[in-house]
């Protein structure tokens, strides 16, 4: 028996019927069956194809895959997880280049878990992503898309990486990647890249600053604020 899937061509159809039928399939497949959902959006990402059903996937997967990457199991995880940087390094089109490092940078927030408090009153340690920052370093030394592909990612990851849990164990190879990025002769898309990436990380630390309960929370944020001043 054939494995149910979205009629991805059908959830951007004119056809308003059509289209209804499409969602209710992705909203009954997400809940059901988030495995299978996730495979078949990850898959027509990961080859090569119509344009418009990939561009898709990334959109869906960017919106919903960090709501229930969680329910799949350990092997499924990581099957997803590979598959997208399988799809951002290999990808040529800038676009739809751009919109894998937004998916793959709200996923890695997510796994990552902010805030710290919630990782603490539960006692349970992010699961985290270690593949990626793997994966981000290698880039960084690579060619200048595949360079600002990945700082385009640590940007995305904004809220994550400047949480004070995650910046006393990675916070300085973030910031040598940074400034890496912002050297003299580097291509001016990384450069902005970089700067983009350090905007995000300034402003999330000054929201979660203003939004900690308490001082020694403020601290903290601040002490993140303060390492990234150079």
């Amino acid at each position: 028996m054939a494995q149910p899937t979205v009629d991805l061509n059908a959830l951007i159809s004119a056809d308003n019927t059509a289209r209804k039928t499409a969602e209710q399939q992705l909203e009954q497949l997400q809940e059901q069956q988030p495995a299978l959902l996730a495979t078949q959006l990850v898959t027509t990402l990961s080859q090569p194809g119509d344009p418009t059903q990939r561009t898709l996937c990334a959109v869906l997967l960017r919106r919903r895959l960090p709501l229930f990457i969680n329910k799949l199991t350990g092997d499924f995880r990581a099957s997803v997880k590979a598959g997208l940087l399988g799809a951002l390094a290999s990808e040529a089109d800038d676009g739809l280049r751009r919109k894998i490092c937004d998916t793959v940078g709200r996923l890695a927030a997510e796994l990552q878990g902010t805030p710290d408090n919630v990782a603490r009153a539960s006692g349970v340690k992010p699961e985290g992503w270690p593949e990626l920052m793997a994966f981000i370093s290698s880039a960084c030394t690579g060619e200048p898309k595949a360079h600002e592909a990945a700082i385009s990612v640590l940007n995305h990851m904004a809220p994550a990486l400047v949480e004070p849990g995650f910046w006393g164990e990675s916070g300085a190879g973030v910031q040598a990647l940074l400034l890496a990025a912002l050297a003299p002769g580097v291509d001016i898309n990384v450069t902005l890249s970089a700067l983009a990436a350090l905007a995000s990380m300034l402003t999330a630390t000054a929201e979660a600053e203003n939004g900690a309960d308490d001082k020694a929370s403020k601290k903290q944020y601040k002490a993140v604020a303060a390492s990234l001043q150079g």
